[in-house]
């Protein structure tokens, strides 16, 4: 495995240091690439913490985890995007878990 363990605080303030950046473009952070929804205590205090910290927040994920957990998540992002290639009709008309 390659990578590093890193606090929120050491991510937010990597992220803050192009808050002009997502001032001037209206943008902010997503999360996605791995699914946020694999790491779901870090992400839901990472985009808390940027939203917080008024940068608008976004999550992309395949949402294959529990409703709970999804929710967790959405209830601190300003948007998110959802993709799956196993998508049926009964399953949209259904929450994840």
């Amino acid at each position: 495995m390659v990578g590093r363990e890193v606090a929120v605080e050491e991510v937010l303030a990597e992220v803050l240091r192009d808050r002009v950046f997502y001032e001037a473009s209206g943008g902010g952070v997503t999360l996605s690439g791995g699914d946020p929804v694999m790491q779901p205590a870090f992400a839901r205090a990472l985009l808390a913490a940027c939203k917080e910290a008024g940068l608008h927040t976004a999550i992309e994920t395949c949402a294959h985890t529990t409703w709970d957990v999804l929710s967790r998540l959405l209830s601190v992002t300003t948007s998110s995007w959802w993709t799956s290639s196993r998508w049926t009709r009964s399953a949209i008309a259904r929450p994840p878990g």
